[in-house]
This record gives structure tokens, sequence and C-alpha cells, in this order.
């Protein structure tokens, strides 16, 4: 038999606000590639009209009117689909409303309790009812289930007088990466599509308007308005089972993105430490330079001279004593033309701890299993040689945060040699592949990347985040 991996035939989706719009763009896409579809609407007129269009592909279709905001009538209609049905593979919670374009000042409390009530409360009860059902399949065998919510670039981007609405929007992203997190083991993936502007009956009093129209489109990336077609392909690919090992995402047409929340193809990240999540040491080599007058980058040059076995190298895997480093390291200098003691050196090595890196760490840590491959050497007080008890305590803190610290002090072999990615690799129980590596060297970064592993090159803090950011699919705190 051919491979179909879009072939949906025997799974069911329930697609509430399915009656147009966006909801039977994704219906049609459904049914056209063998699901069968349970829309549900508050309008029984466009129900019918909606289920016209359904039939024509063949599967078993219908619809309930349905109004979300109300918690009993979505408990009952869903034991009413799933009573029909026999099971819900797929929730697509879509329904939703506009405001009616009040200033934020002028807001009456009915108004905002009125987008509340559908767009969050009615996803939640919504959502509550599918994870249910979905969770009960799991645990008699059945482990298969997609829970998927229409929010909108409102979610992530400023909306004037549309607060209520971006509140909802941001609050339905949010409630996505949640169960993303807790039903992943029964199988369920959880998924928010994120529409820029769409060619609907919402939208029409919008788009009638000619200067929108000049203001929005040409910042639209597509120079065009969505339609409700756009939607059938991603809608299949989620209730299939190629997307199975894609267990959140976020995706903007208007954007022309689709990010991984929770990354699935990433397993871990490895973390160096100093020059990441602590400041450069790099920085104080250049005011020790500046202050003694000696060449910009002159501690670097002597370190990156013959880098498998000068001074450094011997120290950081402890082949030579603190001593025997100072005299050593010494001798390179002199050799360079001036005279700088390694002991010197190693007081220049602890750097601050940089908070929001360490909030990155502790958010990945919810996400993804988190190493540290540090080089370091044994001088100063613990792992991140800090010159003092505060550091050393504020540097411990970190530590306990990762499930795995591997240091070249204890182990005897030290990054750029690939034996030291190899003991993260083993003692993770990981391959490379499924492996993300933060070092400020590129040196070490080059054996990494050459093994499988994805790398990014921490240059700034700034940096860091955006590039993590884009990584993992997760968004950090400014």
């Amino acid at each position: 038999m051919a491979f179909q991996p879009f072939d949906l035939r025997g799974r069911v989706a329930l697609i509430t606000g399915g009656n147009g719009g966006i909801g039977l763009g994704m219906a049609e896409g459904i049914a056209a590639a063998g699901g069968d579809v349970c829309i549900w609407g508050t309008n029984p007129e466009k129900n019918s009209a909606a289920l016209e269009r359904l039939a024509v592909h063949g599967t078993h279709v219908s619809a309930k009117v349905c109004d979300v905001a109300d918690e009993a009538a979505v408990d009952r209609c869903f034991s009413e689909t799933v009573e029909e049905f026999g099971r819900v593979d797929g929730c697509f919670a879509n329904a939703g409303v506009g405001g009616r374009n009040n200033a934020f000042d002028d807001m009456s409390t009915e108004e905002w309790n009125r987008i509340m009530a559908v767009n969050l409360d009615g996803v939640f009860w919504t959502f509550r009812a599918a994870a249910r059902h979905m969770r009960r399949r799991a645990e008699s065998g059945d482990a298969f289930g997609r829970l998927i919510g229409t929010a909108s670039l409102a979610a992530i981007s400023g909306q004037a007088r549309g607060e209520h609405y971006a509140a909802t929007k941001g609050g339905l992203v949010s409630m996505i990466k949640a169960l993303a997190v807790e039903y992943a083991r029964y199988g369920v993936t959880a998924h928010t599509i994120l529409p820029g502007w769409i060619e609907t009956d919402m939208t029409q009093g919008a788009f009638s308007n000619d200067k929108f129209v000049e203001n929005v489109l040409k910042r639209v990336p597509s120079r065009r308005w969505g339609q409700p077609e756009d939607f059938a392909g991603i809608a299949v690919y989620i209730m299939s089972r190629p997307s199975s090992s894609t267990v959140a995402t976020s995706s903007s047409d208007a954007t022309c993105r689709s990010n991984a929340m929770a990354n699935a193809s990433l397993d871990a990240i490895l973390w160096d430490f100093g020059g990441v999540l602590t400041t450069s040491p790099f920085e104080a080599f250049r005011r020790y330079e500046s202050e003694r007058g000696l060449p910009t980058d002159f501690i670097r040059g002597i370190n990156a001279t013959n880098p498998d076995d000068n001074a450094w190298a011997k120290f950081e895997s402890s082949r030579i004593s603190i001593e025997d480093f100072d005299e050593a390291f010494r001798a390179e200098a002199l050799a360079q033309g001036h005279d700088v003691r390694g002991r010197d050196v190693l007081t220049l090595l602890s750097g601050d701890v940089r908070p929001r890196m360490v909030a990155a760490l502790e958010q990945c840590k919810t996400h993804f299993r988190c190493a540290c491959l540090t080089n370091n050497v044994k001088s100063g007080k613990g792992p991140g040689m800090a010159t003092d008890s505060a550091r050393a305590d504020a540097v411990a803190a970190v530590m306990e945060k990762f499930d795995l610290v591997v240091e070249s002090s204890i182990e005897g072999v030290r990054k750029p040699e690939p034996r030291a990615y190899e003991i993260v690799l083993e003692r993770l129980g990981t391959s490379a592949d499924r492996m993300l590596f933060l070092d400020d060297l590129g040196i070490n970064l080059k054996p990494a990347a050459a093994m499988g592993m994805h790398t990014i090159k921490v240059v700034s803090e700034e940096q860091a985040l955006a590039d993590l950011a884009v990584a993992t699919g997760l968004t950090f705190e400014a």
C-alpha cells in the first residue's frame, strides 16, 4: 500500500465555531482527508449550510447548536458528540467573538465578561471535556489526542481598543503550553494557531474600510488577506499521525513562521557556565590587560597557543597543580614578551551570575533536561572558581538546577575534546542530534556541531536569549 501519512479515515474532529470562517476551513480540510467532523455553532441556519458543504466529502459529519459560554451546554454537547461518533480525536476550540472597539478606559465590565465568557471560559470548558475523554482513552490503551486552539496575533502584539480580546488569546496560548506539558504522557499534543487578518464574517466591517485596508495590508508579509481555506492544511497535519512528535506548536500565518513550543526535536540543553550563565572572564582579562599596559587579548592569545597542551589545557584537565600552572603560564607569557603570573589570571575567572540567563535555564528545565559542561580548574571556591563565599554560594545555587554537571577538573578531559561531549551524552542517555549546546567559544562549538548537536555561540545576553527562543520555541522574559 502506498504511504498515506495524511489519511484521516477513522479520526473524529470536533470544531467549535465550525460553521463558518476559519473553523469551516479546517473542517473542510479534515473531511476532504477522510476524517469525520462534528461542528458546533449557535446559528442553526449556518450549521445546516456548513453541513451541506461538508457532506460532499462523503464522511460522517454532524452539527450541534452549542453556546460555548454555557458550561452545561458544553458538557452536554460533548457527551452527545462522543455518543454519536464514538470518540473525539481532535478538539478544535475555535469559537470566538470580537470586541466592540471600546476605548479601554470606557470599557464596561459587561463587555469584558462577554469576551471572556466565549473566548476563554468556553475554551476551558471545551478543552476540559476533551482532555478528560482523551486521558481516559489513553488509560485504556488508546493514546491519541489533539487539542487545538484558535488564538490571534493579538496574543503577542498590541491591539488598541481590544485589550479584552487580546487577553483571552494570550491566555489561550498559555493554556495550550500547560496542556502540552501535562497531557503529552497520554499521547495528546496541544497547539495554538495565531491567525492574522482573515477574510471572514467577523472582519467584513474592517475590510470595507478603505483607510484600514491601506494602512494594514502593506504590513502583511504575503500582501494578501488570509482565507479560511488556508487553515485546511494545518488542521489535517495536526490531526495526522506524523504530527505525533510535535508535542506543541504555535503557528502564525501572518508572520509565516511555525515555532515549536517545547520543541519536540530536542531532548536536552547543554550549557557552558562561564560566559554563558555568568559574565565572561574575557571582560576581566581585558580590564587586567588595560590596567597593566598589556596588549588587548594577550591572555586569550596565550591560551589559544598550543591549546591542547599548554599550561591552561593541562590545568583544566587536572594534569598539573596550581603551583605548576603558575610557573608554566608565566613562562608562556614571558615567551610572548610580558611577565604575567598564572595565579593572577586565576583571580579573574569568576564572573557575576546573569539572572536573566538563570531564569531562562529554569524555564527550559520545565521542557528539557539541562546539563552543564564546564572547563574549570581546582582554584577558588566551588566549580565556578569564585573568589569569595558570596559568589561561590550564587554559583552553587545555579549548579543545583542542572540534571547533570560535568567539570573538566574532575573528569580529566575538557572541551573541545570530543570525549567531553560524549560523557554528557552517555550520562543523559540521549543523542547529539537531540541536544542544543550554548558556549561562548567557537572552538568549543565546532566539535559539538560536528557530532550533530545544535549550537548557539553566546556573544551577548540579549543575543543568546533571542537565539535560545528560536531554537526552543519558548518565550523568555525581557
